[in-house]
């Protein structure tokens, strides 16, 4: 499934908590911190996962995604994305 970073802007966070609880299995989101978090969706587009989540028309949020990644972070989320990229390729 393809992986997408949605970003909750202002202050919609909560809501968008409460949607990524009752809508993405626990194994397929990684909180990066608050307001911020990776998905493994079988969402076709950035849009399908907003419809997806039921937040397109009411909170604010970005959602882009994930071809590739580089930085510097806690050495979970490099394991998470490592399985869930692996997972893909078998």
């Amino acid at each position: 499934m393809p992986l997408f970073f949605l970003v909750a802007l202002q202050n919609a966070a909560p809501a968008i908590e409460v949607s990524l609880s009752s809508k993405i299995a626990a194994g397929s989101l990684y909180t990066i911190e608050s307001g911020k978090w990776i998905i493994d969706s079988p969402a076709t587009t950035s849009k399908d996962l907003a419809d997806s989540l039921e937040i397109t028309t009411t909170l604010p949020f970005f959602i882009v995604p994930v071809r590739g990644y580089f930085g510097r972070a806690q050495p979970d989320l490099w394991e998470w994305l490592a399985a869930k990229t692996a997972a893909k390729v078998t």
